[in-house]
């Protein structure tokens, strides 16, 4: 029995790991986007922190790199 992927060489991947968190917080604003602006501000104000505890799925994608120069 002759398995042509023996033969063959490996191939070098760039493989992309996502990490998906989530976390819902209540507030109160005039509209969705007010709601929306609140929440953003005070993430990126470190006011909400997401970490293990709020880990919901990951993701794996992978592409083969490109051949290196010289290789």
């Amino acid at each position: 029995m002759n398995d042509s992927s023996v033969d063959r060489k490996p191939c070098k991947f760039d493989v992309t790991i996502t990490e998906i968190s989530k976390m819902s917080v209540i507030v109160e604003a005039n509209c969705r986007e007010e709601a929306e602006q609140i929440v953003a501000d005070k993430w990126y104000a470190c006011k909400y922190v997401l970490d293990a505890d709020n880990f919901c799925n990951v993701e794996f994608t992978a592409v083969e790199a490109d051949k290196m120069k010289g290789e």
